[in-house]
C-alpha cells in the first residue's frame, strides 16, 4: 500500500487513516501495539476529520456572508439611480450631478454621473433630485431633464 503526500497539503484525514492502517498490519505479533496508544490515534483520527469539517463549514460561511454583501452593495447602490450626488473628482474639485447608472467592476460599484464613471468611495453627499439649485456646478444633467445641483454649505456638525 503506497503513501503519497503532497508537501505543500501536509497529511488529509485520508493519509492519516492509511497510516493507521498501515501500522496495525505490520505491527509485531508479539508485541502489539498498546490499546491505549491505539484509542489515542483514533482520537486524534476523530479530531482531525471533525476539525476539516468544520473548516468546510466555515468555507462555506464565509462565501455565503461574502455573495450577502454584495447583494446587500446592490441593493445600497441601486437606490443611488436618480439621486443627486457630490463626487469627489480625484483632483481636489468635486463633480455635482445626477446618478444615471451603476456599473460593476473587479474594483467594486461606480455611479455614471455626466457619462463619467466615479468609485461609490468618491460620494461625498447624496441628496434627492428635487433639492432646489443654490450654486453647484452642474457636471451633467439629471433626470427628466434637471440639472440642479447640490449647494456648497458649511458643516455645522452638533
Amino acid at each position: 500500500m503506497g503513501l503519497s503526500v503532497n508537501p505543500t497539503q501536509g497529511l488529509g484525514k485520508d493519509a492519516f487513516l492509511q497510516l493507521l492502517v498501515t501500522q496495525m498490519q505490520y505491527q509485531d505479533p508479539l508485541a502489539p501495539t498498546d490499546d491505549t496508544q491505539f484509542i489515542a490515534q483514533l482520537a486524534q483520527f476523530t479530531a482531525l476529520e471533525q476539525m476539516t469539517n468544520v473548516a468546510q463549514t466555515d468555507a462555506q460561511i464565509l462565501q455565503t456572508l461574502t455573495d450577502m454583501a454584495r447583494w446587500l452593495q446592490v441593493a445600497a447602490v441601486h437606490n443611488l439611480l436618480g439621486a443627486q450626488v457630490r463626487l469627489d473628482d480625484g483632483n481636489g474639485g468635486s463633480v455635482d450631478g445626477v446618478v444615471t447608472a451603476i456599473r460593476f467592476g473587479q474594483d467594486g460599484p461606480q455611479v455614471v454621473v455626466g457619462g463619467q464613471a466615479y468609485p461609490i468611495s468618491a460620494l461625498v453627499e447624496v441628496g434627492t433630485d428635487s433639492e432646489p439649485s443654490t450654486g453647484g456646478a452642474s457636471a451633467g444633467a439629471g433626470a427628466a431633464g434637471s440639472t440642479a445641483g447640490i449647494a456648497a454649505s458649511p458643516s455645522t456638525a452638533p
